[in-house]
């Protein structure tokens, strides 16, 4: 891509869809063609070398192992087939889905193979001995919020198909949808023991499930428009939600009784936050402000101005000392507690969601991954002295486009445009995301670019 000239035209057999695929050695190129076939080209003589039948419908997708050694096929006849590249011949012909196959993967060892259908399930088949091994099941709409529990033992989907499911994420197996809403699930929430789920959704209510029964124990009333945002004190005596119509009301978990509506932003509210020691809470906005309230007095006591554009997430420091902003201006800010001071400027080259602070305030999660602040902290107090503006993106994460599972910024997987991310959660070395097709995907890597789906 040196110059970005056209080298060579390659001609065959035309179809108005042909996907395409390099080897990892970058050696051959695979195209599969309406006409059922695949064409193999040599990339050093620009010649075809081998065309592969066997299909008996178009071919949707295509995809060469980590090794190069093997190809994998899928076709709208529903079925998926893999291919000896050293031979040409066919090794396995995979059957079970219900539909075309979209989209196939080989996992970076080469032993696993996950597939992409318009039945809507994916399904993870073991190369070796050509049998499936599991089927994720999906939602029927799009996926808009992902969570783990505090133990990462369960994870919780919400979906434009107004319902919820639980997964176990040692068996990767849905253990339980919850059905209730009268519209999309827009937000999922756990409290700090994962013993309650708090759901927000475009019926205007939140929902509040017991995590033990997976039953529905209380509906909230009171916005009138989507709930977009829920989060629980850290004491988990207060709930918070933020709602299209530009307020945030505050619940009493024992009694869930509306205490107080909060307005003063002048745009949707797109982030909210307690902190740590359940006193303040700050939230975010479309009109670029942060306000900060007071969970005793329930008043507004200030307002943080400085980003340029909306600001979608907020986090407080585990000591409440310090606020982190993320912004569609594509910095965090660091910001004093004590003196509503704005403390330090990042620049992180796209917007973050989900922003929380980890262990010490050197480092934010965030919905792609885990960002370094290059921040050094006096011997005392823990205050900040000094700090560059640049970060480190380290451990597992998306970039900034979507279009890749990351390590410390470092392009490991691709997702197809089908498995791109609305929502996504981190948690140590596994990602989970929520595509707009309704599917949960899991990819948990055993060590670093080796990943199990």
């Amino acid at each position: 891509m040196a110059t970005g000239q056209e080298i060579q035209t390659l001609d065959s057999y035309f179809s108005s869809f042909c996907p395409i695929a390099f080897s990892t050695d970058s050696k051959l190129l695979a195209s599969g063609l309406g006409d059922h076939t695949i064409k193999i080209w040599d990339m050093m003589t620009w010649q075809e070398i081998r065309t592969l039948e066997g299909h008996s419908s178009w071919v949707c997708s295509v995809a060469f192992s980590g090794d190069s050694k093997l190809l994998a096929s899928g076709s709208n006849d529903n079925m998926i087939k893999i291919w000896d590249m050293t031979t040409g011949q066919e090794i396995w012909t995979l059957k079970g889905h219900g539909s075309l196959v979209r989209s196939v993967a080989f996992s970076a060892d080469s032993k696993l193979l996950v597939s992409g259908s318009d039945d809507s399930m994916i399904k993870i088949w073991d190369i070796t001995t050509g049998q499936e091994i599991q089927t994720l099941g999906d939602h029927g709409n799009n996926v808009m919020s992902v969570v783990f529990s505090a133990d990462s033992k369960l994870l919780a989907s919400g979906s434009s198909d107004d319902t919820i499911k639980i997964w176990d994420m040692t068996t990767r197996q849905e253990i339980r949808t919850l059905e209730g809403h009268d519209n999309s699930v827009c937000l999922l929430v756990l409290s700090a023991n994962s013993k309650l789920l708090a759901s927000g959704s475009g019926d205007h209510t939140i929902k509040i499930w017991d995590m033990m029964t997976k039953q529905e124990i209380r509906t909230l009333e009171g916005h009138r428009a989507s709930v977009r945002l829920v989060a629980f004190s850290d004491d988990s005596k207060l709930l918070a939600s933020g709602s299209d119509d530009m307020t945030i009301k505050i619940w009493d978990v024992t009694t869930w009784q509306e205490i107080r509506t909060l307005e003063g932003h002048r745009g949707l509210i797109l982030s909210i936050a307690f902190s740590n020691d359940s006193k303040l809470l700050a939230s975010g906005s479309f009109d670029s402000t942060i306000k900060i309230w007071d969970m005793m007095t329930r008043q507004e006591i200030r307002t943080l101005e400085g980003h340029h554009d909306l600001v979608s997430s907020v986090a407080f420091s585990d000591d409440s000392k310090l606020l982190a902003s993320g912004s569609r201006d594509y910095t965090i800010k660091i910001w004093d507690m004590t003196t509503g001071q704005k403390i330090r400027t990042f620049d992180v080259g796209t917007m973050l969601h989900d922003i929380s602070f980890g262990a010490t305030i050197k480092d934010l999660h965030a919905d792609i991954g885990k960002v370094g602040l290059n921040i050094s902290l006096s011997s005392n107090m823990g205050r900040i002295v000094s700090a560059s503006e640049k970060t480190d993106f380290q451990s597992y994460g998306l970039s900034p486009d979507k279009m890749w599972i990351t390590w410390d910024r470092e392009k490991l997987l691709w997702l197809p445009q089908e498995y791109r991310p609305l929502c996504a959660a981190v948690a140590a070395s596994t990602v989970v995301i929520g595509c707009p097709s309704g599917r949960v995907l899991f990819f948990t890597f055993s060590i670093k670019g080796m990943p199990t789906i």
